[in-house]
């Protein structure tokens, strides 16, 4: 038996997600069961699943975080089983990565602008920092970048969701002037955070990319076990030094890969157990940067580590996509 009821097939995230449900499928043993824990519900269908006693049980967390904190009463009742293999984005033996495998397919996408291509353009933005869905955490980042009046010297948005929400007292939504559209990942999710793209598959308009230098990357969770989207891997495929605001255990994995996380220029905040420290230290390290005037000539001498990035970004797609190539369970 398998309980299966996540992403759309139709669209690009359902794609991948489908051809890996697949994959995995056909690596489930006799009496092995297995459980999509996209928006899993303690539902008739997986009440059904778990009566049924299977040897095994694996749980499949892919484009969607890992959410046994907040659908506590499906993942409890999974965990009463005595065999759970837990895979996707949980840090340990059987950890891997949707969106690494994502972009490993869609790399060239991502390849539309030189983005080391300092002759041509000027460093005018210290940062960038996209925010889509207005999440608490995104929230308060925004909050703060605005409360120390950092908000024009970077591309700086922040969605708005369709059912009222405290935004304390931000005028939302916060768009830039000039975006792109990405048809593909607008038909990916629900609802349209203000008109603000879901940019998926592109590191967005040439001209404010190449025209920024750190790219902060708030991504989806700070809560979970261990998310990591293709917001983290845009900044490395595009060359750009980057801090990441999310789950405890992402420069863990980021360092696993032999990624370089730029710690001697911005410190190692991401060390700080609560967010609202380390939205503080993305502050300082912006609010620093911000009084240099040597933001392009800095850019250029970090090139080499931005391609040692890129290649062990390339060197991780490929050893992600081995390890599910001989998982067996």
């Amino acid at each position: 038996m398998h309980y299966d009821k996540g992403f759309d097939s139709n669209t690009i995230i359902g794609q991948h997600d489908k051809k890996i449900k697949q994959q995995l499928l056909s690596k489930c043993g006799p009496g092995v069961s297995f459980i999509n824990s996209t928006w899993i519900e303690k539902d008739n269908d997986l009440k059904a699943l778990l009566k049924s006693n299977p040897k095994k049980i694996v749980c499949y967390s892919g484009p969607d975080w890992e959410n046994r904190k907040c659908r506590t009463k499906a993942n409890e009742a999974i965990d009463k089983h005595p065999n759970v293999i837990r895979f996707g984005n949980y840090d340990g033996d059987h950890y891997w990565s949707f969106w690494l495998d994502f972009i490993h397919d869609n790399w060239y996408k991502y390849q539309t602008a030189d983005v080391m291509d300092m002759e041509n353009n000027d460093i005018t933005k210290v940062y960038m920092c996209l925010n889509r869905k207005p999440h608490e955490h995104r929230i308060f980042l925004v909050k703060h970048l605005m409360a120390r009046g950092l908000q024009d010297c970077g591309y700086l948005s922040l969605g708005k969701f369709e059912n009222p929400w405290d935004y304390h007292g931000i005028e939302v939504p916060i768009t830039l002037k000039s975006d792109v559209v990405n048809k593909e990942g607008d038909e990916s999710v629900a609802g349209d955070a203000g008109g603000i793209t879901n940019d998926i598959t592109s590191l967005g308009l040439r001209s404010n990319w190449n025209s920024h230098f750190l790219n902060i990357v708030s991504e989806t969770t700070i809560h979970t076990n261990v998310f990591v989207s293709e917001k983290v891997f845009k900044p490395i495929i595009g060359m750009r030094p980057f801090i990441v605001l999310g789950d405890d255990n992402v420069y863990k994995i980021l360092h696993d890969w032999g990624i370089d996380t730029f710690d001697d220029l911005f410190g190692t905040g991401y060390k700080h157990r609560w967010h609202t420290d380390r939205i503080k230290w993305i502050c300082n390290v912006v609010q620093n940067l911000k009084q240099r005037k040597d933001l392009k000539k800095l850019l250029i001498s970090l090139k080499p580590r931005l391609e040692h990035n890129v290649k062990m970004l390339q060197r991780a797609a490929v050893k992600n996509r081995q390890f599910i190539d001989k998982v067996k369970f």
